[in-house]
């Protein structure tokens, strides 16, 4: 029987061997990964309000988990994101994602930026001269807060689309278990995301367009880390979302 899914393992995510680990396991299939995440990257990112990024990613991890479990993996496997359940939940799972993010990173730009600009003007008023050193400085630590806040809400919620695509859980369920499961492997997780920052900046390095060439690896470390803390639930044991009603109000069977 499958494990429950409320269960997972601690201290279990290793930075680079889950990074290693991914391309061990993807690179006879490279190129077909490499299709599958700069399509479902490119669809997701560029959907207004974000309503394709949670499907996009469900069918990106989707994939994976077909190729972790010795299925064949075929370029269309990438739209199962698609699928009624599955796309209701990752879009109500993106939307309070997308909400708790602009409401943590507005207010903090709007804070930062009327107390900038207080202490610019009270230095300049007493010194007379310009502001502009005092608000510069104080923009580069607004900025260091808005990444770090960005990377915090990456690490906590690492595990959210993985665990929809594969478990089929809700959309708040999902958030509270992925954020649980990421204080469990706080430090691995924080180390991972390093790892595929640094090896994405390399990417940036050779013209830019090299990141894309990183990404398939950088779904696949993820999907490694995830395998180790939760497991990947057998095909003939997934759990089912409840049916949603039909046009004129029935249930489907």
């Amino acid at each position: 029987m499958a494990s429950s899914p409320q269960t997972f393992r601690r201290a279990a995510v290793s930075p680079i061997e889950d990074v290693s680990e991914a391309w061990r396991r993807i690179r006879d299939e490279y190129w077909l990964f490499f299709g599958i995440s700069f399509v479902g990257w490119l669809i997701g990112s560029f959907a207004p309000m974000a309503i394709l990024l949670g499907p996009m990613m469900c069918g990106i991890y989707g994939c994976y988990r077909h190729h972790f479990q010795g299925r064949r993996v075929r370029f269309e496997m990438l739209f199962e994101g698609f699928e009624t359940q599955v796309f209701v939940q990752s879009l109500l799972a993106t939307l309070v994602l997308v909400g708790v993010s602009l409401v943590f990173t507005f207010g903090l730009m709007i804070v930062g930026f009327v107390a900038a600009l207080a202490l610019g003007f009270s230095l300049a008023s007493k010194s007379g001269q310009a502001p502009p050193p005092v608000m510069v400085f104080a923009m580069v630590i607004l900025f260091a807060v808005m990444m770090t806040l960005t990377i915090a809400i990456g690490v906590l919620f690492a595990f959210l689309y993985p665990l929809i695509a594969d478990r089929r859980l809700k959309a708040m369920e999902a958030l509270a278990l992925s954020a649980r499961a990421a204080l469990g492997n706080l430090a691995g997780l924080i180390g991972l995301n390093l790892v595929t920052m640094g090896l994405s900046l390399l990417g940036v390095c050779c013209c830019y367009v090299g990141v894309f060439f990183v990404m398939p690896i950088a779904f696949g470390a993820h999907m490694v880390a995830y395998e180790k803390v939760f497991g990947l639930t057998p095909r003939s044991e997934e759990p089912q979302l409840p049916r949603v009603a039909d046009d004129v109000g029935k249930i489907e069977p």
